[in-house]
Order: structure tokens, then C-alpha cells, then sequence
């Protein structure tokens, strides 16, 4: 079976491709790619990504599912060993992961949708 094409010109090779993501002009440099549009730090990634996040255990690997932000299995590590020194309480510390997930977002809300997003609030810019 034969797929069929829109067209059958060739295609100039010397033409530019179509942005497929238009540039946010709000501020800061917004990095828009297959994460969304987020003026928060991107880390190059070591290793490998799927096997990090099947040696997490059980609960994280259910968070990190279910997150918002697009977490790297090591930094989930490093914030649910974090809160469980403090609590030494698992469904405490997913809900400390639940509150850095907040704060982050609203840090970010501001910068990509604007200060009058829901999730913008004033006092994120001092953070």
C-alpha cells in the first residue's frame, strides 16, 4: 500500500521549513520545544532517561507520571530524599514534591503567560 502525498512537485530544497513554534516576545527568553513554553533551566541529560526512572520507586514513579513539569527522574530523587529526611513520611514528602511542583509553576506562570495568569502571583518574582 502506498501512502499518498499532498503534492507531487518536488520540494525546493532551498526553502525555509515553517516554524512550527512561533517565538513568545514576553521578556525573557522562552524556550519553546517539545516541553512547552518555559523560562525555566534545562539540563543536559546524562544517561539514560527510562532506565533512571524505572530504578525509582513506586510512588515516585506514579508522581512523576502524574506531574506538571517535565521532572528529571534524578531530581525527583534528590527532592523526595530530601523531604523524607525532614518528615521520614512518604505521603508527606509526595506532598512536599506537590509544593515544589507549585512553587515552580508560579515562578514560571508570570514569565511565559503574564503577570494577570491565575497562577501568577505577586510575590513570585522575589523568589
Amino acid at each position: 500500500m502506498r501512502l499518498q502525498t499532498a503534492s507531487k512537485e518536488p520540494k525546493d530544497p532551498a526553502a525555509p521549513c515553517p516554524k512550527r513554534w512561533p517565538q513568545a516576545r514576553l521578556g525573557p527568553v522562552i524556550m519553546q520545544t517539545n516541553r512547552g513554553a518555559t523560562s525555566l533551566k534545562s539540563k543536559q541529560r546524562t544517561g539514560n532517561p527510562m532506565r533512571e526512572f524505572d530504578r525509582l520507586p513506586k510512588e515516585l514513579r506514579l508522581w512523576l507520571a502524574t506531574a506538571i513539569l517535565p521532572w528529571r527522574p534524578a531530581s525527583v530523587r534528590r527532592a523526595f530524599a530530601r523531604a523524607m529526611a525532614q518528615s521520614n513520611d512518604p505521603d508527606l514528602a509526595l506532598d512536599a514534591l506537590n509544593r515544589l511542583q507549585a512553587k515552580l509553576i508560579e515562578k514560571d506562570a508570570k514569565r511565559v503567560w503574564g503577570p494577570d495568569h491565575p497562577l501568577a502571583s505577586n510575590d513570585a518574582s522575589r523568589r
